[in-house]
């Protein structure tokens, strides 16, 4: 791990706190980040997503990078490819269509009619 030069480790384990005690929160959330030019924030969510995969299993992440598809025109057709491709990683073997079902059924049991 990268030394923490700029002392973001307690904002680290402020996020990861949040997201676990929001993980099962039916109605969703959201949170921004928002800081001054290389405050940090691309180290603080790199840490946080890597954090997140290594310790919980229970999370679908879509690391989306806004600079890294700029050239896009349309920014929700980047958006999307992102995600496609994340979960064309995660249905190694499935097709989409049985992957979105199977996570569809593990986040929304109470739905479960499929």
């Amino acid at each position: 791990m990268q030394p923490d030069y700029l002392s973001r480790l307690p904002y680290l384990n402020l996020l990861k706190s949040i997201i676990s005690n929001q993980k099962d929160n039916p109605s969703g959330y959201s949170f921004a980040i928002d800081g001054e030019w290389c405050c940090g924030k691309t180290w603080l969510l790199k840490k946080l997503e890597s954090q997140l995969i290594t310790e919980n299993k229970d999370y679908l992440i879509f690391h989306y990078n806004l600079w890294g598809n700029d050239f896009y025109d349309e920014p929700l057709v980047a958006i999307l490819s992102v995600i496609i491709e994340k979960l064309n990683k995660v249905t190694l073997q499935k097709s989409l269509y049985d992957a979105a079902i199977d996570e569809l059924e593990r986040y929304l049991p109470e739905y479960n009619t499929f």
